[in-house]
């Protein structure tokens, strides 16, 4: 699992499977029925060559992609390292992806 800091970009042609949902983090539409809860982490699926956009909503606190996740997977439904640990902790962690340039953004 890497771990990818607020406002950064990964470089290009970075090769992301997925992200990680800490277990206490709200994401917009994850769910047909907005009045139900994720409980636990989570791993959300993205198809090879997706821009993901995450922003996060000041008025709900709830996290908003710009995408509709391909597959949601809880700890047990796929072999990916799921940790079943809080948003507090995911943030106290140092950032390790190799970030986009600006060059590389211009390109």
């Amino acid at each position: 699992m890497y771990f990818l800091g607020s406002g950064q970009a990964t470089t290009t042609g970075w090769n992301c499977e997925g992200i990680y949902i800490p277990n206490d983090t709200k994401i917009a539409g994850l769910n047909s029925d907005q009045n139900q809860q994720l409980e636990g982490a989570t791993a959300i699926k993205i198809l090879k060559g997706t821009q993901l956009i995450v922003k996060s909503n000041p008025q709900t606190g709830a996290l908003e992609l710009n995408i509709t996740p391909n597959k949601v997977f809880k700890t047990g439904d796929i072999n990916w390292y799921i940790p079943n640990v809080s948003e507090t902790n995911i943030a106290a962690r140092v950032p390790d992806v190799p970030t986009g340039t600006e060059e590389e953004e211009a390109d």
